[in-house]
């Protein structure tokens, strides 16, 4: 019963976040991560929506107070030692490659293996303010800690104080 109502809550504050744009802070100027283009073996979410890309992607973004949500839909096969990370920016498609510039990163916190439920990471706002320089960067989610796993996606982020604003028009989704 709790997952289910700290899904609802973190669906409805994201829809909140993405339906207003920035909240908050400003996260920063200019475009974060620059032109990403996706490589061959790719697929662009793309979309000119605010969050249509995310949500295509089966990805949504929340803010609740202390922490952002990621939901990952249960569409992609994450193993429970899955991660969602923090890396310079730069287009991304091996684990391996992302996980030697990693800057920080978690596990998921709610994980169900053959669940039909999202996979859920969580990034406690003082980490972000205390472990991540100011700047933009990709956010990269890798299936599994292992050096065969795979980037399943990526996308450009913004990092300013405790604040983390994510282009999340400019998806990309890893074959």
């Amino acid at each position: 019963m709790k997952k289910i109502v700290g899904i609802i809550l973190v669906l409805a504050v994201g829809l909140a976040f993405m339906g207003c744009g920035a909240k908050g802070k400003d996260a920063g100027s200019g475009e974060a991560g620059g032109d990403t283009k996706a490589p061959a073996a790719t697929e662009d979410a793309g979309g000119n929506g605010g969050g249509d890309a995310a949500s295509d992607a089966g990805f949504k973004l929340g803010d609740n107070g202390d922490m952002y949500v990621f939901n990952v839909s249960s569409k992609f096969d994450l193993k429970q030692d899955a991660w969602l990370g923090v890396v310079p920016s730069g287009e991304y498609t091996k684990e391996v490659d992302a996980d030697e510039v990693d800057i920080y990163y978690v596990y998921p916190t709610a994980y169900e293996e053959g669940s039909k439920n999202d996979n859920v990471f969580e990034y406690p706002k003082e980490d972000v303010k205390e472990l991540i320089e100011d700047g933009n960067y990709t956010m990269v989610l890798c299936d599994t800690d292992e050096e065969t796993g795979k980037v399943v996606l990526y996308f450009p982020i913004t990092v300013k104080g405790d604040s983390l604003k994510a282009d999340l028009n400019k998806i990309t989704v890893n074959k």
